[in-house]
């Protein structure tokens, strides 16, 4: 199901983001404080696939994605 960012827990969204970020670019990942700082700019909105992050390890492998929208 597909959620607004802002109806979640967030420090949860944060992290697995982060997590995410990680597994996905590495050295090149964004930080915590970087992914606070973009869900919390004014005049956006981002949405996460909740599924996925109930998944204890998203990995480009699982097919884990986090899904954004700007608007």
């Amino acid at each position: 199901m597909i959620t607004n960012t802002s109806a979640l827990d967030h420090a949860r969204v944060v992290t697995s983001i982060a997590t995410l970020e990680h597994s996905l670019f590495g050295a090149g990942a964004w930080s915590q404080k970087l992914i606070e700082d973009e869900l919390g700019a004014r005049g956006r909105s981002y949405y996460v696939n909740v599924e996925m992050m109930a998944r204890s390890t998203p990995t480009r492998e699982s097919g884990s994605t986090v899904t954004t929208r700007r608007s």
